[in-house]
């Protein structure tokens, strides 16, 4: 029986807008990816022998802790209009290969970066937000560096998208965020932290067909270039140091006249001059599709 047929059958006794909890009167059912929870008082004892056999029980996710968390819930379940924030936000949104079992532990690295304890809201096992109200001084490094303190605690790669600074945070525009994690995650797996300006652009190239994209990416660059990851990823490298040649060598552990060398080299293959803004921009939105290796 499919998940909507259930949903029909057992009408009178589903959980309607209520996050999974634990409570003795409801069971929740991981039922095709989806908590859902069934009040017992409406369940004979063949049925709910029955739906036990059918589906795994759900793993419940932590509840809010703190008096922010339960403001911020309530405005994600919509019980609340308006944001309970009192200042600049963002969002960071993320996301878990897998389950984990020590939420605690999850918290306390979060914490760890910034300068008062986070707010997280988990909707799922492997999905949650992060709400941070402080001024994002972070590097990108930062974030690469929680990554991997998370996969040697937990073996799971977690993987996030740094949203835009808001005043008064809209709902529309966080479910856009979250809709764009999921969306751009398949385009460039090995990348791990996404920030919204890139995002925007993996957003525009995933309605592109993967084979049109592919050829897209030919009509530029020569099969030579493609597969001269060295280059490509040093021209990235160029990028994410705002074009700064000196900064981009520091962190690439090159000489500058070496980094200096493979960008005229792109240049001479590609006939494209980086040191124009308009084609710079463009080599840029297509090296975000490209599965460059962390440097």
């Amino acid at each position: 029986m499919n998940k909507d047929k259930l949903k029909r059958v057992f009408a009178e006794g589903i959980v309607k807008n209520q996050r999974p909890s634990v409570h003795d009167s409801l069971l929740w059912l991981n039922i095709e990816g989806e908590a859902i929870g069934f009040k017992r008082e409406h369940l004979t004892e063949k049925e709910l022998l029955l739906l036990k056999e059918l589906y795994p029980e759900f793993v419940h996710i932590p509840e809010p802790k703190t008096p922010e968390e339960n403001e911020w819930n309530k405005w994600f379940l919509g019980e609340r209009n308006l944001a309970p924030n009192t200042a600049n936000i963002r969002f960071i949104h993320f996301t878990l290969e897998q389950s984990i079992d020590d939420y605690d532990a999850f918290h306390d690295i979060w914490d760890s970066m910034s300068e008062e304890p986070s707010s997280i809201i988990w909707f799922s096992q492997k999905n949650g937000v992060v709400i941070n109200t402080n001024e994002m001084t972070r590097e990108k490094n930062d974030f690469e560096s929680l990554i991997d303190a998370m996969s040697s605690d937990f073996y799971a790669d977690l993987t996030i998208l740094i949203g835009a600074e808001v005043a008064e945070p809209k709902m529309e525009q966080f479910k856009w965020e979250q809709q764009c994690l999921e969306n751009i995650q398949s385009l460039n797996p090995k990348k791990r932290v996404f920030h919204i300006h890139e995002a925007y652009v993996y957003y525009l190239h995933s309605f592109i067909p993967t084979n049109e994209r592919n050829q897209f990416m030919k009509s530029f660059f020569t099969e030579e270039i493609l597969h001269d990851f060295d280059l490509l990823n040093s021209i990235s490298v160029y990028f994410e140091s705002n074009l700064n040649i000196s900064l981009a060598a520091k962190t690439l552990h090159m000489h500058r006249n070496s980094l200096q060398y493979r960008l005229d080299k792109f240049s001479d293959k590609t006939g494209i001059d980086l040191k124009q803004f308009s084609q710079a921009a463009f080599v840029y939105s297509l090296l975000l599709l490209l599965p460059l290796k962390k440097h």
